[in-house]
């Protein structure tokens, strides 16, 4: 398994060209895992392969969502936004969006 993180690391800084950002989304990794054992925990499912491999899709989804956020972040503060006002803009479309749900 850690050779499996190791490779998305790998790629992910092929992708980003810094290390810091590739960390940053490689620590989103644990969050996502830890989410996902605790919902299968509290809606009482068995693990099988299927709840196994929803888990590495979630992950998967993870990612991507905050590969997004950062490219959206990195794009607004290159166009001179301030840090606040970044972040603001990126995650409150997502909170209000998840209200509505």
């Amino acid at each position: 398994m850690p050779v499996v993180f190791l490779i998305i690391f790998v790629l992910l800084f092929m992708t980003l060209k810094d290390y810091m950002e590739a960390g940053v989304v490689m620590l989103s990794v644990p969050f996502a895992l830890i989410g996902g054992m605790y919902m299968i925990y509290i809606l009482g499912y068995n693990f099988s392969v299927a709840v196994w491999l929803d888990l590495l899709l979630y992950t998967e989804l993870q990612l991507k969502q905050v590969l997004l956020w950062l490219f959206t972040c990195t794009k607004l503060l290159i166009k001179g936004l301030e840090i606040i006002k970044t972040v603001k803009e990126v995650l409150l479309p997502r909170l209000i969006f998840m209200k509505r749900q």
